[in-house]
């Protein structure tokens, strides 16, 4: 089955010599220690031994124990060794989540059922963003994401975003594409290849896994990468609680937080109601934000055999649009929206309902059994409205949705082999109208029409072990995606209506590892294809026909690195060199005003160098992490313009993040974040450069925990502390239109403070 980011597994070699000869009957449940949440798939090692368990989704193990202590291993948790105790044993693990899963030493190890060749290759290359690097202002994954070496979240405002992994991704306008998201095995990324990570608070969240580049054959073998994003549900160290937060801070900023947890006495039910309310008026004019979600999330286990899940999403949002200023506003009135926005008041007005459900069969239930084989089935859907009023025109769009995935897991223990094999299809109707604008109000219609898409995914991965140090990886990936156009505007006496597809896309990929025991490293080697489809906007000219010209971009990256630990500094680091080939590189080809045409125009190479080092040691952390890219074009002429040998265009070349922290120390929390960003390309004749910036923000915590069923945790943060002056996204290639400059520049937040409090009402007895 599916391994969970939350349940991502690390394993050290035992150190000593076998133990007692007599078995000891060994039960336990293994818990967060902050949060008292079950961990599922911790290893539990007999010390001294290569054999071991994992515990199950409740956090469950019971072990036949030979030696005379256990060693607990969790990634993002310190690991921990105790005595065998005949009583059930209750083991609480710190987090330290705050380090990069790529950054973990993960040797290979050969007790049954819990070596780490058992994760996915995804969660394995991948990083881990747990509660201490969703850190921050609670508002966006922005930092927690720019945090992580090639990775780069550009936000103009709460509800415009953009991010880009590896400079895949940075010529979308004002959205993320090539990637692909996902919560609790749900798409959120569209049909029309847009996702939309605003929508979900970070209340909603436990944790996210990134991978990055075409490593995940499982999740569509995306050419930019694949987010994970795992729901928090309940608390599990009382049977109820209840959860109340708010939030004040700069700029009119107000969030509210709600949450009702209920866990059964059996532990086999749980079962989470939210409902969340962020306002903020803008630090710019035309910039109100507001924002309701509603959210439902349940796990019952029905028997030793199956489990099933569901997770239920409505959001209500009401949003103005600043838009991008030229250099001359941008230098003497960063806090003025953009004029021909101001002057219609533009603003966005939708509603989304997102949901589904999961099912999971084991059959066989026994994590000791020499195979196993389980089946996970979810079935998703949801639905969407839109009213956008922008200066050229009034938007109406509808999105309804509605996919199956299937996936089927086999594990043969003696012959150290791990496979799936699965599915992914998915059916969506986008429709959308346009109307004529008169300042602001809706006039006559200019176009009216349905695309339908639907995908299907097939994919396959397997696992094995060659020897106890090297092991190999190999995944496929076949997509085959058609579009269908039904040209519904009758007032041209026109029908454009017409369908296509894509042809079929084969996307295989192989991982090497090869561990060196006594150096605690590991070295990696991965080869992976990928591609990303066009959005609508590229798929359609701008009357409105099918682009039958279009094809999807294609890539090969190939990545060489090595990971691993050096015990006696308390440092883990990761470095990493990669190259991307892509090539029928989508390029939106303006014609008008907001008038865009698709087309393929040419090649790049990205070529890039990652490095990351964390330190963790009692109460002291910190963390380093650069990214150097060199991304350019290879061979790109658009209509007369040759732009080959250029940087690509919207990527930094040289960004660094550090910080320092103190963590859990007495109750007290602080950390201090710097992050450097180099200027960065914002035309493809690279002209215009973005000028680099630099930033620190500070955050102070304090959890109080009462002797009663209940507990508080204040913080107060400074963002922007020497109030720098920058733009938090670039709008690359931006055009002038009746004689009016380009606007290319978001400016970023001045020095803004922001300060809350979430407590918790413990409503029952601790069920442990």
């Amino acid at each position: 089955m599916l391994a969970r980011i939350t349940g991502c597994l690390l394993f050290l070699l035992p150190l000593c010599a076998l133990g007692q000869t007599g078995a000891i009957s060994v039960r336990g449940q293994v818990l967060d220690a902050f949060t008292k949440e079950p961990l599922a798939r911790a290893a539990i090692v007999e010390y001294g031994r290569q054999t071991g368990t994992m515990t199950g989704e409740d956090g469950f193990f019971s072990l036949n124990c030979f030696s005379d202590s256990l060693s607990i291993h969790m990634l993002g948790h310190r690991s921990k060794k105790l005595a065998v105790q005949k009583q059930p044993m209750i083991i609480l693990l710190e987090p330290t989540s705050y380090i990069p899963l790529d950054g973990k030493n993960i040797p290979i190890v050969t007790a049954p059922g819990i070596s780490a060749m058992y994760l996915p290759p995804s969660v394995q290359k991948g990083h881990y963003l747990g509660k201490r690097e969703l850190r921050d202002d609670r508002l966006s994954l922005q930092p927690a994401l720019n945090r992580i070496p090639g990775v780069y979240m550009h936000s103009g405002a709460l509800n415009t975003n953009r991010i880009t992994i590896r400079g895949i991704g940075n010529r979308s306008r004002f959205s993320t594409t090539k990637l692909r998201a996902f919560i609790n095995d749900i798409p959120l990324t569209s049909g029309i290849g847009e996702t939309t990570l605003e929508d979900i608070d970070l209340s909603l969240i436990n944790s996210v896994g990134l991978t990055k580049g075409p490593v995940s054959s499982r999740y569509g073998a995306a050419l930019g990468g694949t987010l994970h994003l795992s729901p928090a549900i309940s608390d599990w160290k009382y049977k109820t609680n209840f959860q109340l937060g708010g939030q004040m801070g700069s700029y009119g900023l107000r969030r509210f937080t709600s949450q009702f947890n209920y866990v059964s006495k059996e532990r086999k039910s749980r079962l989470s109601v939210n409902f969340n309310q962020l306002e903020r008026d803008g630090y710019r004019d035309n910039n109100n934000y507001r924002r309701q979600i509603m959210s439902i999330m349940g796990h019952w286990r029905l028997d030793s055999r199956n489990k099933v899940s569901i997770y239920a999403h409505h959001i209500n949002l009401d949003a103005q649009i600043p838009s991008s200023l030229n250099r001359e506003d941008y230098d003497a009135r960063p806090g003025a929206a953009a004029f021909v926005w101001a002057q219609i008041a533009g603003f966005e007005d939708s509603e989304k309902l997102l949901g589904g459900i999961t099912h999971e069969h084991s059959f066989h239930p026994d994590s000791q059994a020499p195979f196993r084989l389980t089946a996970k089935t979810t079935f998703f859907g949801g639905n969407s409205d839109q009213y956008e009023s922008r200066p050229f025109n009034i938007l109406l769009d509808n999105n309804q949705f509605i996919g199956l995935r299937n996936q089927w897991e086999a594990l043969l223990r003696d012959k150290d082999l791990l496979m799936a094999v699965g599915l992914e299809g998915y059916l969506e109707d986008y429709g959308f109208q346009t109307l004529e604008t008169r300042g602001g109000q809706p006039g006559v219609q200019l176009s009216n029409g349905i695309e339908a898409r639907s995908y299907l995914n097939l994919f396959a991965e397997a696992t094995k072990k060659i020897t106890s140090d090297f092991k190999a990886e190999i995944g496929l990936n076949l997509n085959q995606s058609y579009y269908n156009f039904d040209d519904f505007f009758f007032p041209d006496s026109i029908d454009q209506s017409s369908s296509s597809s894509f042809d079929p896309i084969l996307s295989p990929r192989i991982s090497l590892e090869y561990r060196l025991p006594y150096l605690k490293t590991n070295l990696y080697a991965h080869i992976g294809h990928g591609f990303s489809v066009p959005t609508i906007e590229e798929t359609l000219t701008p009357e409105g026909r099918i682009n039958r010209d279009i094809q999807p971009e294609r890539g090969w990256t190939y990545e060489l690195g090595g990971r691993g630990n050096i015990n006696k500094f308390h440092l883990q680091y990761n470095v990493l060199l990669y190259s991307m080939q892509v090539r029928d590189l989508l390029v939106a080809r303006r014609t008008g005003l907001d008038q865009f045409l698709g087309v393929n125009a040419g090649k790049t190479t990205h070529n890039g160098l990652e490095f990351s080092l964390s330190y963790f040691h009692k109460y002291l952390l910190g963390y380093l992490t650069y990214a150097y890219s060199d991304y350019r074009f290879d061979d790109f002429v658009d209509q007369d313009q040759d732009f080959s040998g250029n940087e690509l265009t919207g990527t930094s070349p040289h960004v660094l993040n550090a910080g320092i922290g103190l963590e859990n120390w007495k109750g007290f929390s602080a950390n201090l974040d710097f992050q450097y960003v180099d200027a960065m390309p914002m035309r493809d004749d690279n002209s215009v450069y973005s000028e680099a910036f630099q930033l620190f923000h500070l955050k102070l915590n304090y959890l109080y925990q009462s002797n009663s069923n209940w507990s508080a945790n204040l913080y107060i943060g400074i963002q922007n502390l020497l109030d720098e002056k920058y733009a938090s996204m670039i709008l690359i290639n931006a055009s002038s239109f009746g004689g009016r400059a380009p606007r290319y520049y978001y400016p970023g937040l001045p020095r803004n403070y922001y300060g809350g409090v979430q407590l918790t009402f413990q409503l029952g007895k601790k069920t442990q």
